[in-house]
């Protein structure tokens, strides 16, 4: 990554832990090692990786894949996936 994108990363970084932090989050989660390290140095902040998906887990406890979905608007402007 050249210098310009290096220093995109490191204030997307900045600005999400700071956003987190400032509305009171435990964990963060995510697999970019960088940003597990600066996040880790806010103390009260606990940095997790994601976790691994389970190949057939649409198929447990009777899931099933949807073929499409539809996001809708409720009235407060809320998002809901049918």
């Amino acid at each position: 990554m050249d210098k310009e994108g290096a220093r995109k990363c490191l204030r997307a970084d900045c600005l999400i832990i700071a956003t987190a932090a400032t509305h009171g989050a435990d964990i963060l989660y995510s697999d970019d090692q960088d940003f597990r390290k600066r996040a880790s140095k806010i103390g009260r902040l606990t940095v997790k990786g994601f976790p691994d998906i389970a190949p057939d887990l649409f198929e447990q406890g009777g899931m099933k894949k949807r073929r499409h979905s539809a996001c809708t608007r409720g009235r407060h402007g809320s998002s809901r996936v049918l």
